[in-house]
């Protein structure tokens, strides 16, 4: 009941924020001059284009701010923390109400709750001036949203209810789980209709938003994961077979590749550069130093102190890679000082204004 209640909770006010607030007598039948509802919001192709723009921030802040890198690599052995939450994950004893797990399940379903809307909304509320394939293509970047959310959500809970119509919950609280293999299903059958709605690339400040070749390769990703599922030490060929095609063709025609440098992913060169990235499929566009739940607060809890963030974070002395991972890196290698800050280390692309910054372990470190 825990997580039917949850999903109430999370999808009930984003209906509300929508549907605005009516009464039984519609005040003569006037639509609201200065409130939007689901009726009169998706009238200009400006309203419909900004009707995606909320996929790419908010609703996966939750999962993006710790839930992500805790779940993924305490969990998997990459790094190592003495926090009680987080360091259940390192542990391998997770209870059933760490905070981590609460985060990445609202998050995720909020991304859902919101797909949904535009999903179900944009075909028949769309305005006549909206042309078809604007409409087209802003479906199948919610599609694509909402198949990434469920192949989160089916790797780390492995039955999780499918939930296509957010009203329909809202008088039906009882909402069964679905299989694994029906929500994997669900998720390919998404990513195909996303990749045949989505362009192949953007131009001006649409560029950044995901295309035909995020969803290729995410399905092909998708394929990968489902093909062990159920399998006793062996993997499903045509699963295989179909991973291989697509990310075959993402490669082969997509027009992205490598960057010639392993460091120039963790570089920024400003906002233009990084819609650019000829190495990134599918990525966040964060805005920098704006209210919380908009940025990528990943270098607040990474950053040994404040020193190198120059605000009031940087609390990053509680976690730190494993010697495990530590000692994957081949001397030599060049990706060890763009992952792994090791004593002495310098970057002059950090801290610039002072000639750069050099890490100085320190017994925790």
């Amino acid at each position: 009941m825990k997580k039917k209640y949850r999903l109430l909770r999370i999808i009930i006010p984003v209906i509300l924020l929508l549907s605005g607030f009516s009464c039984s007598e519609d005040f003569l039948n006037r639509p609201p001059q200065d409130a939007l509802t689901l009726d009169n919001f998706y009238q200009t192709p400006e309203q419909v284009n900004a009707s995606t723009a909320p996929l790419y921030g908010w609703p996966w802040f939750e999962l993006n701010d710790k839930a992500h890198w805790v779940i993924g690599d305490a969990t998997s052995g990459n790094h190592w923390t003495n926090d009680g939450d987080m360091a259940q994950f390192f542990q391998l004893g997770v209870t059933q109400n760490n905070p981590r797990l609460n985060e990445a399940w609202n998050s995720l379903f909020r991304v859902i709750a919101h797909s949904n809307m535009v999903i179900n909304n944009i075909p028949t509320k769309a305005g006549a001036s909206v042309p078809a394939d604007l409409k087209n293509r802003v479906v199948g970047e919610a599609k694509f949203m909402r198949a990434t959310a469920y192949f989160y959500l089916v790797r780390l809970w492995g039955p999780v209810p499918i939930i296509e119509n957010n009203s329909a919950i809202v008088f039906d609280s009882k909402i069964p789980r679905n299989t694994v293999e029906s929500v994997y299903q669900f998720i390919i059958n998404d990513l195909t209709d996303a990749a045949n709605k989505l362009p192949a690339a953007y131009s001006g400040n649409d560029r950044g938003r995901v295309t035909k070749w995020a969803a290729e390769g995410m399905l092909a990703k998708v394929y990968l994961a489902r093909s062990g599922w159920g399998q006793s030490g062996s993997r499903n060929q045509v699963d295989l077979d179909k991973a291989k095609e697509l990310a075959g063709d993402v490669i082969n025609n997509s027009g992205l590749k490598l960057k010639p440098e392993y460091a120039d992913l963790f570089q920024y060169k400003g906002e233009d550069a990084e819609k650019d990235n000829q190495e990134s499929l599918f990525a966040f566009q964060w805005i920098p130093c704006q209210g919380w739940g908009t940025q990528n607060t990943n270098q607040a809890y990474w950053a040994k102190d404040n020193t190198l963030t120059g605000v009031g974070d940087g609390w990053g002395g509680y976690i730190g890679p494993t010697i495990d991972l530590q000692n994957e890196y081949e001397p030599g290698d060049k990706r060890r000082h763009e992952t792994i800050m090791q004593d002495g280390d310098y970057y002059p692309e950090l801290k610039k204004k002072d000639g750069g910054y050099t890490f100085v372990a320190q017994p925790n470190d």
